[in-house]
């Protein structure tokens, strides 16, 4: 869609406008807005006529619809018409998609004299170490500490077998889909997900002042990071130690998941035949006396361990479900289409791309009638627009 100004030059410019997620009706790419004005009489001012082109897509909050925006954009740009020459504004996740856009260049194109990022997040990525072995290790957690919870609550022997059954299944499914994708190119994908690694090209960046959402996905990290570290030392102290084969370097996935599994099995057991083994131990203990205190002790202290593991697996599966469920909600702020690269991947939320840039942080705004999130002010405030028309200004200038 394409809107064009009555002012015309001989020295036309395009403004490609995208908007962020959950506003595919945003006003401020609307002709007339104050943003495009903003943008149309800078570029009057310096000879030029200004048209606006906007990439329409979903806004769901999803790198896959990301993607295909940034295809969209890929698409006006490669079939600009000769001598025509862009400036892509993004606000928010519209931001994101210029940089899947940039990401797929070795350089910012030719026809491209800059990008403007309005309070943009960027995403970087990285492999979290020991993070497969750590999936399985609460994997393994939760499905012993299912058996705990779930067995005393039937008192027949079949559904139990069945219940039994079922868990070891659904576990070895787990550890088998978190072994197969640790041989998935890690590598690649994080290059493909994040957007923090841009081409070096000619940027602004506003950011506002209390901007809600930059606080919201700080806070997200925040609690992702709290969660990893309040779980880890329990599952690398207790259940690495246990369950994974950490001290031998890098062993063989499948043989320590293998291991995984026939000791879950070995502990899992006396969970499932606690009942027997109560029944084998005191069925005559009314014969004790006192010779056989001893024995008695042992036999309390063989009663105790299940007990024990039940209690300690039931805390372990509290804090593996807190981390999973944080992870989820977090992977899922954040965009991420697939649960488990929350598991692989570490998270987190810059203002700006790697490497030296400079932020124009706008203040408190003093517009009178503007909404009271500061998500919006990069695009309505008086001071956020003057210094995105001097950008412009000075980008125009440069290539005259």
């Amino acid at each position: 869609m394409t809107t064009e100004h009555p002012d015309s030059t001989e020295k036309p410019i395009t403004f490609v406008l995208i908007h962020g997620t959950f506003a595919p009706r945003a006003g401020w790419t609307l002709d007339g807005s104050a943003l495009t004005s903003s943008l149309a009489e800078a570029a009057l001012s310096c000879g030029a006529k200004a048209s606006f082109k906007k990439v329409l897509w979903t806004g769901k909050n999803r790198l896959t619809d990301r993607y295909r925006a940034s295809e969209q954009l890929d698409l006006i740009v490669s079939n600009a018409a000769e001598n025509e020459r862009f400036i892509i504004v993004g606000h928010s996740h519209g931001g994101s998609v210029v940089a899947y856009f940039l990401k797929r260049k070795a350089s910012m194109p030719p026809n491209v004299l800059g990008c403007v990022f309005l309070s943009t997040p960027f995403l970087a990525l990285r492999e979290r170490a020991g993070a497969i072995l750590f999936g399985q290790a609460i994997a393994i957690v939760l499905w012993v500490a299912w058996l705990t919870l779930l067995q005393p609550l039937f008192e027949n022997t079949e559904v139990k077998d069945l219940i039994y059954g079922f868990a070891f299944a659904t576990v070895f499914m787990i550890v088998w889909k978190l072994a197969q994708h640790s041989k998935q190119p890690i590598s690649g994908r994080i290059t493909a997900q994040q957007t923090a690694d841009l081409p070096n090209g000619n940027y602004l960046f506003l950011r506002s002042t209390g901007d809600e959402a930059a606080a919201a996905l700080s806070f997200a990290q925040f609690s992702l990071w709290l969660s990893t570290q309040l779980s880890r030392p329990f599952f690398s102290r207790l259940t690495a130690n246990l369950f994974l084969n950490v001290r031998t370097g890098n062993p063989s996935l499948w043989k320590t998941s293998l291991v995984q599994i026939v000791i879950v099995i070995c502990i899992a057991a006396p969970i499932r035949y606690y009942d027997l083994i109560k029944q084998v131990l005191f069925a005559d203990h009314q014969r004790f006396e006192a010779a056989d205190w001893t024995f008695m002790a042992l036999a309390s202290l063989v009663l105790l361990i299940p007990s024990v593991v039940a209690i300690v697996f039931a805390l372990a599966s509290v804090l593996g479900v807190a981390w999973i469920a944080i992870q989820a909600v977090v992977a899922r702020s954040f965009g991420l289409s697939r649960f488990i690269d929350g598991i692989v991947f570490e998270l987190s939320v810059e203002p700006l791309p790697f490497g030296e840039h400079c932020l124009h942080h706008i203040p408190w705004h003093s517009t009178p009638g503007l909404p009271r999130l500061a998500h919006s002010w990069t695009y309505e405030d008086a001071t956020a627009l003057s210094a995105v028309q001097r950008w412009v200004c000075r980008t125009m200038q440069a290539v005259q």
